[in-house]
């Protein structure tokens, strides 16, 4: 109660008593660090000062000194709390509303820094334990981070480009050994978040976020298989030269995966062909759709169950290609060219 009455009065007391108001930072600066429970009463505050902010209601000079003495207390407490193996957490539900409330914090953190000398300042605060985490081996400290720079990358989606670090953060995905589905469920998320910069800033990054992707089908389907069309639909025109091996990889693939995970990767190589030159297109969409369209060549009897499933799958992955290259248009470059995953659900596929 105390920490949640000085969370609404903060902004009070610091335009009254600046000292005091020291005392009152200092103070719940330790609330985020001692326990989830005490430091979600405090979580509002982040919120208050975005506000306070954008309404020019705080003193002149005091977003600074607010970022700098509440910042390494937040993440410091998203590094304690946010982990999967937090013990801390009474369940998985409650650890992942905390880990959803912690990341709003860090976007909250660097939304006010916008514009300020704190910015870069705000993102070494999350790269540090990053490189601390990924020396010592501690995949699940390194995963909190990436959940962190995940939500910011989101709140970034329309900027022309992300900051610098995340050549590092991209990167330190292929390095990890991570082995839990949790940690390659946000790694895979965090790549398909940084889509539309795999076109521009992450280029350098994006056959090898394509390979890890793809090598992580087995373990998270749905959602590698879903990454890897929105990194195909933004950028596929860089991954042209590759569209050979990875149709032999996706043909490999496709009888133990389920049919949204086929047409997914079917229509990650469509997001990849749509950029071949025009008299080249019609050929290449046959050739991915090849192995479908020899599936169907033996007919079907829809009273089998077995040719049923059969049908579902094949029509599954057409319709996803056919999605995938309309959404291309006639023209392989420019705006329209660009899938952001939109045929993703469509179809039951």
């Amino acid at each position: 109660r105390v920490a949640s009455t000085l969370v609404e009065a903060y902004t009070q007391i610091l335009w009254v008593e600046r000292a005091a108001a020291d005392v009152v930072l200092g103070f719940l600066g330790a609330c985020f660090l001692v326990h989830p429970h005490i430091a979600q009463c405090v979580f509002e505050l982040w919120a208050i000062l975005k506000d306070a902010n954008r309404d020019d209601k705080l003193p002149a000079g005091a977003l600074g000194a607010l970022l700098r003495q509440l910042g390494p207390a937040c993440v410091t407490s998203l590094a304690r709390f946010g982990r999967w193996d937090s013990p801390h957490s009474e369940d998985a539900a409650s650890l992942r509303q905390l880990r959803e409330a912690q990341q709003d914090i860090v976007v909250d953190m660097l939304c006010i820094a916008a514009g300020s000398p704190e910015a870069p300042w705000v993102l070494s605060l999350l790269q540090e334990p990053l490189q601390r985490a990924e020396a010592a081996k501690d995949w699940h400290g390194v995963e909190v981070f990436w959940y962190a720079f995940s939500g910011i990358a989101e709140a970034l989606a329309d900027e022309p480009s992300l900051p610098d670090v995340y050549q590092f953060v991209v990167q330190s995905i292929f390095r990890a050994e991570v082995s839990t589905v949790e940690q390659c469920e946000t790694a895979a998320i965090l790549l398909r978040t940084c889509g539309p910069h795999f076109e521009t800033s992450l280029r350098p990054q994006l056959a090898s976020s394509v390979q890890w992707l793809v090598g992580k089908v087995p373990q998270i389907p749905e959602t590698a298989s879903e990454a890897v069309q929105e990194l195909c639909g933004y950028a596929g025109q860089h991954l042209v030269p590759h569209i050979g091996e990875f149709l032999k990889v996706v043909e490999d693939a496709a009888p133990s995966v389920s049919p949204s995970v086929d047409a997914s990767l079917h229509g990650a190589l469509v997001g990849i062909a749509r950029h071949i030159p025009e008299d080249q297109v019609v050929a290449a969409f046959g050739q991915i759709c090849q192995g479908t369209s020899r599936q169907l060549q033996g007919g079907i009897d829809v009273t089998l169950e077995a040719d049923r499933q059969k049908l579902h799958r094949c029509t599954c992955v057409l319709l996803r290609c056919t999605l995938v290259m309309e959404q291309g248009g006639s023209s392989s470059s420019g705006p329209s060219s660009r899938s952001t995953g939109g045929a993703g659900g469509t179809g039951g596929a």
